[in-house]
């Protein structure tokens, strides 16, 4: 290292100096990677160092009067951007850069407007003993007491005595005397050197820790920092890093952060689905009851259980079909409230079913069963079907299974647990669809009002919409209003940007629509409006205080005609009903509509058949039509190869695959027997794999995708969740490229035991030995590398590492870690219980939506460092390129990749590949579109369909005979034994 105080200067290698020169000089001057370092500092009048200009290729830190400035801008620690992280450390300040090595780091310590010391720490060995004297009763900690003696004269004379302009002198004499140190250690005393004043009630400590455990998390790093001059917490006590004051409270009497707030110890939060009670620091949550919603939002289906996809096309598709008893079956065709039209279909027993409209624009229906389907018929249907908690399990259909687990979602009419989407929602569609139009994900006008409901359906409304392109986009920030209003947030004003909305007669429009109580019938009789559960919704209906009347008006009550036995009696003489004066009576009603649409030996021709006798048919959702044609003799059907045979030997379909009866197929932890047409599964253990690859593209254990791409450390995967301690822990941390804010690179870091850390950086894997490795002989871990990729392996806790030495890592956690009686892993991988709608959880263990919120709870708690508070993608900083990184990503749904796209869903890969292509850059580090196709690729390949996708001008790599660029040669492999 070198560093410099008040003008004394020890260099990397070789002896101290002195500089006393008022002049800007160069501190230090390197080149590593084609990365540039100069360093220079600037010594005032007092002796100190007024002025320390820190220049990484071309990006400024500047230090001057007390103000750290950024790029021309003064900043507060922690700052932290996608270059360079500056925090406090100890009684310090440090600088790291992430495009230089993790040793090297800057440190000083300022005093007033100035600073007193100034370290630059590289890589590498670097001498301890410093041959320095300063009291005669230091004599053990150097050789030469004459040039000591020298340099201490040179810093003190000529200078005010003050202790900032002495005191670290001494200070470096005394630490960097660390053999001997027992016998100097009352060094302050003896120089006069007051020890640093520490903010709110942290205490001052000579040697010790960086940093002190927080209130913002339960686990801590302290013990794997240095020893360094520092001020802590009281023992027993944490620092309090949530509020201001750099208060030490005990760990019981931390508050909790939840949305952007700090709540109190004792604070508890009422949600919809769960009760939140803050706990010293962590979130104590218990779960309700809650009634679980299939949305279908055009061709954007959410299921029961929570899995977002889209449909395929313009079809008619069983939604829920009741197992046990066959209770109730929607799917589109006609359904017809008082002549107004919606485009669904539903049957239901003889029980009794409420129908009434909630407001202009939705329809409601209650059922005794306790089912509830609420529809939107203006601009567009969406169909909102809520079920009770006792028909768990009891449905298929486009709105899935209804088992509170998402991996298994796509059961397709067969039986057959699909991977696509797309071939499930086609099994569940009745013959006469028309393909959807595929589309890749354009950018957003720029004076769009974006909010950030289903940022692929926002997009894709524009460039799947067939009419006004402001109505469509009017409907999806609809439907995420409606959302809201699920949750009890009524959002409104939000129509007055970019919409008007005019109600007939003399209703009004409102945001918090309620039909309950809002009708003349409901002053005379109950309400029958106002049974079951009816979210808020927006549209036209009667103001508070005024009843819509028999003529769609809305009256004050005096106006109001009465209702008896149903019916409406007005006039202008009254009838008298009960004691009630009433009038000539007027009906509405409510009708549903049930809409239903030479031969080969041994095949005879039938007219008008009403029964389909083929495989075919067994396989697919439909009604008994009348057909016309060449049949199987009764009892036999034609499979899928034109031969008639018994129903038990029937052939089955997955996709565009045929099967014959008794043909095995295993997929999806699942191994599937075709048999009479039919699938019957049984399921086996299934590992989950955790996937994070680009700017931050993630895919967690349980198949949730999302986005976050913070600047800090953050965790992958650990087994403390929410106890003291662990076995093991994954962390990341991107590295940018040097010439524009993106990902080039992950470091990631593996700890295991807390007895060994693995750093996988460089294209290397590094081993780190924390402490004395444990007595168990077994197999650590052990480190190959296969093709592009270095796997490490770990089997005694049950998990795999693959990491493509750039920005893609793959984490397979075996079925051992899956959450049994208790969570047994957490992260940014989500917690691995086959429910993707419950992986945002923070490191408080409380469910979130937002994916900011999640991704900023799993940092790391040293260094400290800033929340994210907003996400980029390269397609915004390089929008000129949006169009031509559309156009590249079409790899993806073209024929290369055509085997894939039934095992596969490429819809998220592709979303993420337009958004990494935007950098329009194919060569240099960057590899956004390569990295993103090789994702997809890869996917395919796991589930057996291997893809020839590189070609000489595009992505293509290059190997090396010997493999040499690697830490492991492909033929070695790493064993490591404890």
């Amino acid at each position: 290292f070198v560093h410099v105080l008040c003008g004394i200067t020890q260099p990397l290698t070789g002896e101290k100096f002195y500089v006393r020169s008022e002049c800007p000089f160069n501190f230090i001057t390197f080149t590593h990677d084609k990365v540039d370092v100069i360093v220079t500092l600037t010594r005032g009048k007092s002796g100190l160092i007024s002025r320390a200009v820190i220049n990484v290729n071309n990006a400024k830190i500047s230090l001057e009067n007390g103000h750290i400035i950024v790029e021309d801008q003064s900043v507060s620690v922690p700052y932290n951007d996608m270059y360079r992280h500056i925090f406090q450390y100890g009684i310090y300040t440090k600088m790291k850069s992430k495009v230089l090595p993790a040793a090297f780091s800057i440190l000083w310590q300022s005093f007033g407007n100035e600073i007193s010391l100034f370290w630059v720490r590289g890589h590498g060995s670097f001498s301890q003993t410093v041959d320095c004297k300063a009291l005669s009763y230091m004599k053990n900690c150097f050789s030469d007491l004459d040039w000591t003696m020298t340099l201490c004269g040179h810093n003190v004379d000529g200078f005010e005595k003050r202790p900032e302009i002495y005191c670290p002198f001494f200070h470096e004499i005394a630490h960097n005397c660390s053999e001997f140190y027992s016998e100097v250690s009352d060094w302050r005393i003896r120089t006069n050197c007051p020890e640093p004043t520490c903010p709110g009630n942290l205490i001052f400590q000579e040697f010790g820790p960086a940093f002190s455990p927080i209130c913002s998390s339960s686990q801590s790093d302290v013990a794997n920092s240095e020893n360094i001059t520092t001020c802590l917490c009281p023992p027993g006590t944490v620092l309090n890093d949530l509020e201001p004051g750099n208060l030490c409270v005990a760990p019981q009497n931390c508050p909790c952060f939840h949305n952007g707030q700090v709540l109190p110890h004792g604070a508890v939060l009422d949600e919809r689905c769960q009760t939140c009670k803050c706990q010293g620091r962590d979130w104590t949550c218990e779960k309700k009851t809650c009634p679980a919603t299939c949305t279908i939002e055009g061709r954007y289906v959410t299921t029961f259980d929570g899995k977002y996809y889209t449909l395929p096309g313009t079809c008619k598709y069983h939604a829920v079909v009741g197992l046990q008893k066959q209770k109730y079956r929607i799917f589109k065709s006609e359904y017809t409230v008082c002549n107004r039209i919606i485009s669904f279909f539903a049957s239901f027993p003889p029980e009794n079913v409420t129908v009434f409209w909630q407001s202009s624009m939705f329809v409601q229906l209650h059922a005794s069963t306790g089912m509830s389907l609420q529809v939107r018929v203006s601009p567009t249907v969406q169909l909102y079907l809520t079920l009770p908690a006792q028909e768990k399990g009891q449905t298929k259909g486009i709105c899935g299974n209804y088992n509170d687990i998402t991996t298994d979602e796509f059961i397709s009419f067969t039986s057959y647990p699909e991977s696509s989407s797309e071939v499930f929602a086609q099994s569940w569609a009745e013959p006469g669809c028309t393909p959807g139009q595929k589309c890749t994900i354009s950018q957003t006008p720029g004076n769009a009002p974006l909010t950030l409901y289903h940022d692929s359906a926002c997009e894709q409304s524009q460039c799947g919409c067939s009419g006004n392109k402001e109505e469509c986009l009017c409907v999806v920030l609809a439907n995420y209003a409606q959302a809201c209003a699920k949750q009890g947030e009524t959002v409104e004003g939000w129509r007055t940007v970019i919409d008007s909305t005019e109600c007939d007669h003399n209703q009004k429009f409102e945001y918090n629509m309620q039909a309950c109580n809002r009708t003349c019938r409901s002053l005379s009789e109950p309400d029958p409006t106002c049974e079951g559960v009816s979210d808020p919704v927006e549209g036209c209906g009667c103001p508070e205080g005024t009843y819509l009347s028999e003529n769609s008006k809305c009256v004050p009550r005096i106006e109001c005609s009465c209702y008896y036995g149903g019916k409406v009696f007005s006039g202008s003489e009254p009838v008298e009903v009960n004691g009630q004066k009433c009038m000539k009576c007027r009906k509405c009603t409510f009708t549903v509509f049930y809409r239903f649409l030479a031969c080969p030996l041994p095949k005879t021709y039938k007219h008008c058949s009403g029964l389909q006798r083929t495989c075919d048919a067994l396989t697919k959702p439909m009604d008994k039509l009348c057909q016309s044609g060449c049949f199987c003799p009764t009892d036999l059907y034609e499979d899928h190869y034109g031969n008639c045979v018994p129903r038990e030997s029937c052939s089955c379909v997955s996709g565009e695959e045929k099967y014959r009866s008794g043909d095995v197929v295993e997929d999806n932890c699942k191994t599937c027997t075709c048999k009479g047409g039919k699938w019957n599964c049984l399921s086996q253990e299934c590992p989950g794999k955790c996937q994070v690859y680009g700017n931050g593209h993630y895919k967690t254990f349980d198949s949730k995708w999302y986005h976050f791409d913070g600047h800090c450390q953050y965790t992958l995967v650990e087994d403390s969740c929410g106890r003291s301690s662990g076995s093991f822990s994954i962390t990341a941390e991107s590295v940018p490229c040097c010439d524009a804010a993106l990902t080039c690179a992950r470091v990631i870091v593996i700890n295991l035991k807390g007895e060994v850390t693995l750093t996988l950086e460089d294209m290397n894997v590094k081993e780190n030995l924390l402490q004395p490795q444990s007595s168990e002989n077994v197999v650590l871990y052990s480190v190959h590398t296969f093709g592009l990729y270095i796997e490490i392996s770990i089997p005694s806790m049950g998990l795999t590492v693959i990491w493509d030495k750039n920005t893609r890592l793959t984490i397979i956690a075996d079925e051992m870690l899956k959450v049994g009686n208790s969570q047994k892993v957490c992260g940014l991988c989500g917690n691995f219980d086959d429910d993707e709608t419950n992986d945002l959880q923070t490191r408080s263990l409380v469910q979130v939506t937002n994916a900011l919120e999640f991704g900023n709870s799993w940092k790391t708690t040293t260094p400290p460092c800033l929340d994210a508070v907003n996400e980029t993608f390269p397609c915004e900083r390089f929008s000129y390129c949006a169009a031509w990184a559309e156009h590249r990503c079409k790899a993806l749904i073209m024929d290369t990749f055509t085997e894939c796209h039934q095992k596969v869903d490429p819809q998220y890969y592709l979303e993420a590949c337009v958004k990494e292509t935007c950098s329009c850059q194919f060569e240099g580090k960057f590899l956004g579109f390569c990295t993103a196709v090789a994702a997809y690729a890869d996917a395919c390949s796991r589930k057996g369909t291997c893809v020839k996708w590189r070609t000489p001008d595009l992505c293509r790599t290059y190997c090396s005979e010997h493999n040499d660029m690697y830490s492991f040669s492909s033929a070695q492999e790493i064993k490591v034994t404890y």
